[in-house]
């Protein structure tokens, strides 16, 4: 969210913000990759971020996803699609 904006509008939206309950941390850059858009009947590649996740199950690894986007902030306060993850045995 604060490369989207100048320096002095995330200052004064950190004033703003400092005295509710807001969790603030520091940016990273995420791994981008290229991802097919379907869109009009055609098929065109653009360059995604994304995110690697796991689903926990009474303590226990049940699955993972991949969470991506072409904004700063993947998840429900910017866009987000979820990709499907496949294992692959190399045997």
């Amino acid at each position: 969210m604060g490369r989207d904006y100048s320096e002095n509008k995330w200052n004064q939206l950190l004033e703003q913000v400092k005295k509710d309950n807001y969790l603030i941390q520091e940016f990273i850059d995420i791994p981008q990759i290229e991802m097919p858009v379907f869109k009009n009947n055609k098929i065109y590649f653009e360059e995604f971020g994304y995110q690697l996740g796991v689903y926990m199950y009474d303590q226990e690894i049940s699955g993972y996803y991949t969470r991506t986007g072409r904004k700063n902030i993947i998840g429900s306060r910017g866009e987000s699609f979820i990709a499907v993850n496949y294992l692959v045995d190399s045997d």
